[in-house]
């Protein structure tokens, strides 16, 4: 619904607000009334619009996925029985069918939007519990990309289908991208990145194709990568944000320049030229310029 805003706070309590004038119109209390259990560092996957749907992950028993009513919060459906991730669902057009992807626990899984049929399932290493960023979907090559730091790493998956089922595939694994809670890009066949949790982060390229690294930098902390037409934007946990130009050669940095105090966890959002950052305590609005960049569409 177009005059609709829908938002989940840490605490898991997810909103309907009118977007006009930020008036609640319903709400549910999601460990209240379906035992989410949202860990100790707080609720953290984005929900998801669909038709009449707002759709998200909840992790509680017999309610890891949820949809409800656009229109007055009434629950539509519910699936599976595993805990949540902090990895956002994304919706996804496979073999021409509409596809929820969801990562719960250490399990990742494509559900029917509409019912929450579970289409197809993948269990993991328990490693790939901690996922924290949102996995991509390419529909040229059918591949599935996911980075988890800690015990785990990054994953190729391709979905395919074929007499009437859907067939799950990993084409390759690797540790050598361990993306923690930051954002990555994937420009053509290769992915941009920061790798690392509680010890050195690097900036990384890998190859999609096989799961190569074509080349790892130093000089940034944990950085959130933003994708801006022929450039990308580069935001580091320590408040850091630059623009640069990346290719499987090099990440050539044309500038940088601290603009918040640390700790910045949150990636950048741009929208035309106009980059939105924060922190903890405050957030802010740069203009990077007509010829800096612009948001892609």
């Amino acid at each position: 619904m177009a005059n609709r805003l829908f938002t989940v706070g840490a605490m898991a309590v997810l909103h309907s607000l009118d977007r006009k004038t930020g008036e609640v119109l319903w709400k549910h209390d999601l460990a209240q009334e379906l035992s989410a259990n949202y860990m100790q560092r707080g609720y953290a996957p984005s929900p998801v619009a669909f038709g009449d749907l707002v759709i998200l992950t909840v992790g509680g028993k017999d309610s890891s996925v949820a949809a409800f009513k656009q229109s007055d919060g009434e629950m539509v459906w519910k699936s599976l029985d595993l805990r949540d991730s902090s990895s956002s669902p994304i919706l996804i057009e496979a073999a021409g069918q509409a596809q929820l992807i969801v990562a719960v626990s250490n399990h990742r899984a494509g559900l029917n939007p509409k019912s929450g049929e579970v289409q197809w399932s993948l269990e993991l290493p328990r490693g790939a519990s901690s996922l924290m960023a949102t996995q991509h979907w390419n529909p040229e090559d059918r591949l599935l990309f996911s980075s988890t730091a800690y015990a785990d790493g990054s994953r190729a998956l391709r979905i395919d289908h074929s007499g009437g089922r859907f067939q799950i595939k990993e084409l390759w694994y690797s540790r050598r991208m361990r993306v923690m809670f930051t954002s990555f890009v994937r420009i053509g066949d290769f992915v941009y990145g920061s790798s690392g949790d509680f010890g050195p982060a690097f900036l990384v390229c890998l190859d999609i194709r096989d799961g190569t690294v074509k080349w790892r930098q130093r000089g940034w902390g944990r950085t959130h990568f933003l994708r801006a037409r022929d450039h990308v934007l580069l935001m580091d946990e320590a408040g850091d944000l630059g623009v640069a130009t990346a290719t499987p050669e090099l990440l050539k940095v044309h500038v940088r320049a601290n603009v918040m105090e640390r700790i910045c966890f949150t990636p950048p959002t741009l929208v035309g030229t106009r980059v939105y950052v924060r922190n903890r305590k405050s957030m802010k609005a740069l203009e990077l310029g007509a010829q800096s960049v612009a948001a892609s569409n």
